[in-house]
């Protein structure tokens, strides 16, 4: 629709989606690890442990939010919208840092609600600032 081949809101937002999912998915199985043991499901907690999966868990919010920090200078976005992605941000760091050094089922649950709206407000702020 754009007429390139690839635009740079794609060539990012794609990214973005890649590397929000294991925060997504991996959150809710350490929420439910005992279930998904009990079910022979091969999830990661179960496969490698809940301390190194929230491990996992927090190093992919670190590349989501780093990545997401580099939206702002590719596209251009006004002040208010750089300043709603760093807004949008700052939970997700600080709930993913908390479920990295002390993991527990409550902290990835609370990141696992928390991580929808995030990629949901983030493509809202990035849509109507385009």
């Amino acid at each position: 629709m754009t007429g390139t081949a690839l635009h740079p809101v794609g060539a990012l937002l794609a990214p973005l989606v890649m590397v929000w999912t294991p925060i997504h998915v991996w959150s809710l199985a350490i929420r439910y690890v005992g279930d998904y043991r009990a079910a022979g499901v091969p999830m990661l907690p179960v496969a490698v442990g809940v301390r190194q999966a929230a491990r996992c868990v927090g190093w992919s919010a670190l590349a989501l939010c780093g990545l997401a920090a580099s939206l702002p200078l590719v596209l251009d976005l006004p002040t208010w919208a750089a300043v709603s992605t760093l807004a949008l941000r700052l939970p997700i760091l600080g709930v993913s840092v908390g479920v990295m050094l002390r993991p527990s089922a409550s902290r990835a649950w609370a990141l696992f609600k928390l991580s929808s709206p995030y990629l949901g407000l983030l493509f809202l702020v990035v849509a109507v600032a385009g």
